[in-house]
């Protein structure tokens, strides 16, 4: 018989399959800050942000404090500069000085700086505004004086404006032709008061004395209205209407700056600032009822005539036996 057929070997079992790696695991994502860190570092921020503006404040502080220091020693040294400058120079027989020592001589200072007194000199071609802001101010034709005027007339050593406790005045000091206030000659040694607005001669040379002054509670004193100043002015042919108007709102009707302006650019002498400024002057004395007006002097020759008819008649009455027998 045939062999049988030998049996097939069984084909190999497959390999089991590698367990596959199990993925990684992911990282625990950080953890959120604690809430107590966030107030943590909000207060140290607003702690920096105090401190910072309490230190910006400190050198604020510190800083005005030193401006404010700065001001005070320039306003000290101001005034005893002042006061130095007061007592300087020869004073002698010219001005009696108070006892009240430095404070005395501060508030004269003061006094002075208040006034604003200036000298406009009228001379044709150089003209000029000069400041007297001291006690005392030499005039003359050298150097060593403290306001220099280069003219023949003028001495070397001429004349001088000082302040007198109450005012400013000018002295002749010898010179060869002369001073003159108002018209009226000094002589030397010979001091005389000055006013606001009054012409001053010297030697040859026109001049005007110009000052602000004030009252005790601080306060400007009236001067005659620059509108009827310069109105006198248009009314002598000095300067037009434009011309007048124009000064007038410049000038803010300050009579003093428009002085010093006209006479200063030679449109109007001093002599003739001098005699508008005192027309004026009177104009608004008598306006103001300060004054004599003429219906007042009407009002008295009318009664004088009229007592004199009462006597007249009481005369007559009295004595008509005798007239007419």
């Amino acid at each position: 018989p045939a062999p049988a057929p030998a049996a097939e070997k069984p084909a190999p079992a497959p390999a089991p399959e590698k367990p596959a790696a199990a993925p990684a695991a992911e990282k625990p994502a950080p953890a959120a800050e604690k809430p107590a860190a966030k107030a943590d570092d909000a207060k140290a921020a607003a702690a920096k942000k105090a401190a910072d503006a309490k230190k910006a404040a400190a050198a604020k502080k510190a800083a005005a404090k030193a401006v404010a220091a700065k001001k005070e020693a320039v306003a000290v040294a101001a005034a005893k500069k002042s006061a130095e400058e007061a007592t300087s120079g020869a004073m002698a027989g010219t001005l009696v000085m108070d006892k009240g020592g430095t404070s005395d001589l501060i508030g004269a200072a003061i006094a002075i700086r208040d006034a604003n007194a200036r000298l406009v000199v009228g001379l044709e071609g150089s003209e000029e505004v000069f400041n007297i802001g001291g006690r005392e101010v030499t005039i003359g034709r050298e150097g060593e004086n403290n306001l220099n005027i280069g003219h023949p007339s003028v001495s070397g050593s001429h004349a001088k404006i000082f302040w007198s406790g109450d005012g400013f005045s000018i002295e002749d000091l010898g010179s060869k032709n002369g001073t003159t206030v108002a018209d009226n000659p000094i002589g030397e040694g010979v001091s005389r008061k000055l006013k606001a607005h009054m012409a001053i001669s010297i030697g040859a040379v026109p001049c005007l004395f110009i000052m602000d002054t004030k009252s005790a509670a601080g306060e400007l004193e009236p001067e005659a209205p620059a509108e009827k100043v310069t109105e006198y002015l248009v009314k002598k042919g000095a300067i037009s209407k434009y011309q007048r108007d124009d000064v007038l709102k410049e000038e803010k009707r300050n009579t003093s700056a428009i002085a010093a302006r006209f006479v200063s650019t030679g449109v109007v002498t001093p002599e003739l600032w001098h005699e508008a400024y005192e027309t004026a002057e009177r104009a608004d004395v008598i306006d103001s009822g300060g004054g004599v007006s003429p219906m007042m002097i009407l009002g008295a020759v009318a009664g004088c005539g009229m007592l004199f008819l009462a006597v007249a008649a009481v005369a007559l009455f009295m004595f008509k036996d005798k007239l007419f027998g």
